[in-house]
């Protein structure tokens, strides 16, 4: 059972899910957001969209859902 009621955005990266975190415009935020993340030990995937960068973390336990 999810810890969450709702579905949330995720991406899907070598078979990993992926739940939207953030987004930023300033590529030295985002690193260091990345960095903090990192040394709690979440793993996390950054992409490039049409206002900046979106951070992604990673849901080890997640699930794909059909939307209705």
């Amino acid at each position: 059972m999810s810890d969450l009621e709702q579905s949330v955005a995720a991406i899907l990266v070598d078979g990993d899910y992926y739940s939207f975190f953030k987004a930023l415009q300033e590529p030295e935020k985002v690193l260091a957001i990345v960095a903090k993340l990192g040394n709690r030990n979440d793993q996390t995937a950054i992409t490039k969209i049409a206002k900046g960068y979106a951070i992604w973390v990673k849901e080890p336990e997640a699930d794909a859902v059909k939307l209705s």
